[in-house]
């Protein structure tokens, strides 16, 4: 028989690791018909991996909603776990998503009574993720409390054994004296499981319905000093039950009995209102005296809520009702405490609520004073958060009236000094000296130092912008610059000085035309051309800065410098007599850079169509010793084409002009040696010329 059966066993344990369902149906099947006691837990595992070998193969068979859900209940019927199952739940919501939340719901009623604790907890976990609601849940939330329980318990007792082998141990050896911090820490765990076994026995009657059972458990609790929080579910429990059971006899005195217990363990307000109402229906009298005790245990407590429902409930009681003068007193209580708190959470609209309450419930003149005195108190901080001058006036004015406290009448006093000062400093364009005034004045009244600071601030920013503007209008340079600069030092935007910067660079390069000095010239250019000054002085600039660079080649004995400085004079156009004075000493310097220069002036005559300017650039040329052949008769012959061309014929035959120097000039210059023939139209210039000299 022990063999058969250890065969067996090893049979079944080899079908659960493979994975053929028919093996493993085949194993199950001898080792139930063999009959020699095969231990149930590998029957068992066998099993659960047939659900399993079944919802693999209805998977891998393109699986309907109705085929998966079938194999997967055989599988859970089964035991087994969710976790090899995983995917086929996936699928099996895919397949019917509208339904797959019953399925949820069933599998978690079949898994509540058999599953682990640890397995239970992730059924119970997926079942909130897909919504199941809180009657389908709590079963099995109250289930899964129990299993922790008992595992709990489970280890605990291990503990104890193990406590009391080594004491056991010890005593044998002779060392019980050794022994006794284990004995104490003995009597630690056998008192951790008493409360906790008394604990579960109280949580399961909490759960049940049998009162008299339920208040022995509760005060075996008490004695084995299970913790308060399950005590009071219990009470509130129990209370619960009774209350009902009284609702349903109808017997008034256990009703109104049964309903102070209530309240007092917290029963849900809706069982408690049902009680009150079943009252109601019984006994009108009995109702409103109980009415009338709610609201004066509330009246005597400070919760605010509760003593304004009993008062709603009494005012709304039938005949014969509570006592009016009970409802006021409750009213003139409730008016107190809203006092009360208004004034702790310094609420001004609260107080002067409550106030109003207070004085129409017929609350003690004493204390409505009080609470006026703190109303117009907490009014000047309100107000002055407000900002609204004239109503801080009023309020300083009925707080001095009422008797406000010096401490915080003197806050209100340089409260409103404040808000004067910002009141004159308002406007766009504010008075300084009626804002320095004002400062002043509330500095005297003490008004706290960041207010003055601010208001000093902008005082000093008006002062900068009118200085601002008026050096703007003007015609000093410095002057404007130190606006600017203090300006951007009180934080004014740069966009609303760009007239103002505009103007500087203006000023800056008028005064540097007016002036000697090279660099600030060069400096006032670059400004300007940035700026976007206009053109015209900016041109007067460059001239200016030539002839100061020009002035100071002058004094200089570098000739090279001075003949550059000659071109860039001519360039921007410095006056004639300036440039001839520089010629005349750069002849004087080095005749040979003279000579190159009015050799290159002469080219430049060349390229241009005037023969004036080349006339004279040939004799200064020539003066100054330029090369004949390189340079006067090449120039020459240039000045010979514009006389011809200014002397031509015009359409009627006649020259078109009747200077007879310019002719004579034209015929002289033609007949200088080296100097081209000249061509026809000479000619008829001299012809015309001796005619006009006839006539």
């Amino acid at each position: 028989v022990l063999g058969t059966r250890q065969g067996l066993s090893k049979m079944l344990v080899d079908a659960e690791r493979g994975t053929l369902p028919k093996v493993v149906e085949a194993a199950i099947a001898k080792a139930r018909e063999a009959g020699v006691g095969v231990p149930e837990h590998y029957i068992e595992a066998a099993q659960r991996k047939l659900g399993v070998l079944g919802v693999a193969k209805v998977m891998g068979d393109n699986p309907t909603a109705k085929t998966l859900r079938e194999a997967l209940a055989a599988a859970r019927s089964a035991g087994a776990l969710r976790e090899p199952l995983e995917e086929a739940y996936k699928t099996m919501r895919q397949l019917d998503s509208e339904g797959y939340q019953e399925f949820v719901a069933e599998d978690l009623g079949a898994s509540t009574e058999r599953a682990g604790a640890r397995e239970l907890h992730a059924i119970l976990a997926h079942a909130e993720a897909v919504g199941l609601g809180k009657e389908d849940i709590q079963p099995a939330r109250r289930q899964l409390l129990r299993l922790k329980r008992d595992l709990g318990l489970e280890v605990l007792q291990k503990a104890i054994i193990s406590s009391e082998l080594t004491l056991e141990t010890a005593s044998e050896e002779g060392l019980d004296e050794e022994s006794q911090p284990a004995a104490a820490k003995l009597a630690e765990l056998k008192f951790e499981q008493k409360k906790r076994k008394t604990r579960n026995r109280l949580l399961d009657a909490t759960d049940g319905t049998d009162t008299e059972h339920l208040h022995r458990v509760i005060q075996d609790s008490v004695d084995a000093c299970v913790d308060e929080r399950a005590i009071a579910a219990a009470r509130q429990r129990v209370a619960g039950l009774e209350l009902a059971d009284a609702m349903e006899v109808g017997d008034i005195d256990n009703l109104i009995g049964t309903l102070q217990n209530a309240k007092a363990a917290l029963v849900p307000l809706d069982e408690v209102q049902s009680g009150k109402d079943k009252l109601r229906e019984l006994d009108a009298d009995a109702y409103c005296n109980f009415v009338n005790a709610e609201m004066d245990v509330a009246k005597e407590g400070e919760d605010i809520e509760a003593l304004r429902k009993a008062i709603k409930v009494a005012e709304d009681a039938p005949e014969p009702g509570v006592e009016a003068e009970a409802k006021r007193q409750a009213r003139a209580r409730l008016a107190q405490l809203l006092i009360k708190e208004a004034i702790e959470n310094r609420d001004f609209e609260a107080l002067g609520s409550a106030i109003k309450d207070a004085e129409a419930s017929g609350l003690d003149d004493d204390e409505v004073v009080v609470a006026c005195v703190k109303l117009a108190e907490l009014k000047l901080y309100v107000v002055f958060n407000t900002g609204d001058l004239v109503e801080m006036r009023v309020a300083v004015e009925e707080a001095e009236t009422i008797g406000v406290e010096e401490e915080p009448m003197a806050d209100g006093r340089r409260m409103l000094a404040e808000l004067e000062l910002f009141a004159s400093i308002q406007g766009d364009e504010p008075d300084p000296e009626a804002m320095q005034a004002a400062i002043e004045q509330a500095q005297e009244a003490g008004v706290n130092e960041a207010a003055l600071v601010k208001a000093r601030a902008i005082l000093d920013m008006r002062r900068a912008r009118i200085e601002l503007a008026e050096a703007t209008a003007g015609e000093e340079a410095r002057r404007l610059n130190a606006a600017i600069e203090r300006a951007q030092e009180l934080g004014v935007r740069k966009e609303e000085m760009l007239d103002s910067i505009f103007r500087l660079v203006y000023l800056e390069l008028c005064d540097a035309i007016k002036g000697e000095s090279i660099k600030l010239l060069l400096l006032s250019i670059d400004a300007a051309t940035q700026a976007g000054v206009e053109e015209e002085l900016i041109q007067s600039g460059r001239t200016r800065l030539a002839l100061l660079k020009l002035e100071e080649a002058c004094v200089d004995v570098d000739h090279i410098r001075l003949k550059r400085e000659l071109c860039n004079a001519k360039a921007f156009g410095v006056d004639k007599e300036d440039v001839d004075r520089a010629k005349k000493t750069l002849l004087k310097l080095h005749p040979d850079t003279y000579r190159e220069l009015m050799e290159e002036e002469m080219q430049e005559a060349v390229e241009k169509s005037g023969y004036g300017d080349l006339e004279v650039a040939i004799k200064l040329a020539a003066e100054a010793g330029a090369d004949e052949e390189e340079f006067i008769i090449p120039a020459k012959k240039r000045l010979l084409d514009l006389l011809i061309e200014a002397t031509s014929s015009g359409e009627d035959g006649r020259p078109a002009t009747e200077d007879m120097d310019l002719m004579r000039k034209c015929l002289d210059l033609a007949e200088q040696p080296n100097i081209v023939e000249p061509p026809a139209e000479a000619g008829a210039a001299a012809g015309a010329a001796a005619e006009g000299e006839g006539e």
